[in-house]
Order: structure tokens, then C-alpha cells, then sequence
């Protein structure tokens, strides 16, 4: 009987490290997804990891946008202000105008404030067409 037992642990135990060992493989896998959107760099992003760990970190393009109260283009976001200021930048030497948003512990970089659908997705093709592959509508 407690040879049996005994298998039956060992069995149990085997069971549970593969289980394990495959939960921390998926976990790795996510984070450097998670990272790999993140905007910033690898600095940042290595700092960031227990915020994506607390599921408090929402890169561009997932969850989590700023809350507004008008329809608006966001181009990206950040949990660093200079990244969010180079990205803003970046937009300027482009010829498009933007701002920060400094909200929910992120600094979203926002363009616009539209009235209609359709004014909206024209600036965002024109937007994308200069390389900002992320920026999305976002309304209230």
C-alpha cells in the first residue's frame, strides 16, 4: 500500500513540475510580447515588468486607453514622458501636430479632436502613411 503511495506522489509531482514548467514558459513568452509593444527603451521596458506583471501596463493597440471626451486619434503611450515626448517629436518633424495626455499613470500622445467618423479616419490614413503603423481612433 505505501509502495503505491508513494507512486502515486511521485506521479502527482511529475505532473505538477510539467504543469509548472509550462506556465512559466507561456508567462515568459507574454512578457516579451507585452515588451515588444512597449514604447521606450529596453531600460524602461525592464522596468516596467512588474506593472505588465500586475497587469497594470497597457501598451498601445491592447487595452487601456486615456479617457476623453471627444473622438481623437492616439498615436501611442507610454509610461515615460521622454518616450512620449520623442514620439511627439517625432510627429512634429513629420508635420503633425499632437499632445501629451498625461493619465492613468501612462503619457498618451494624442492628435486631433473630430466631429465626424470620416475626418477622422482620413487624418489617421495620412498619419499611418507617415509611419505611425499604431495610431488608432478612440472616442468617449
Amino acid at each position: 500500500m505505501w509502495d503505491k503511495l508513494g507512486k502515486a506522489i511521485a506521479k502527482f509531482l511529475q505532473f505538477s513540475w510539467e504543469v509548472l514548467k509550462w506556465a512559466l514558459i507561456f508567462g515568459l513568452a507574454y512578457l516579451i510580447y507585452t515588451m515588444g509593444e512597449m514604447e521606450g527603451s529596453w531600460e524602461e521596458k525592464l522596468k516596467a515588468i512588474p506593472s505588465i506583471v500586475l497587469g497594470e501596463y497597457s501598451p498601445t493597440g491592447t487595452r487601456g486607453t486615456p479617457d476623453v471626451s471627444y473622438m481623437t486619434i492616439l498615436v501611442g503611450a507610454s509610461r515615460s514622458y521622454e518616450s512620449a515626448e520623442r514620439l511627439l517629436n517625432e510627429m512634429r518633424q513629420k508635420r503633425i501636430s499632437g499632445r501629451i495626455l498625461p493619465q492613468k499613470g501612462q503619457y498618451y500622445v494624442i492628435t486631433g479632436s473630430y466631429g465626424s467618423r470620416s475626418q477622422a479616419e482620413a487624418d489617421l490614413k495620412r498619419i499611418r502613411d507617415k509611419g505611425f503603423d499604431k495610431a488608432r481612433i478612440i472616442s468617449p
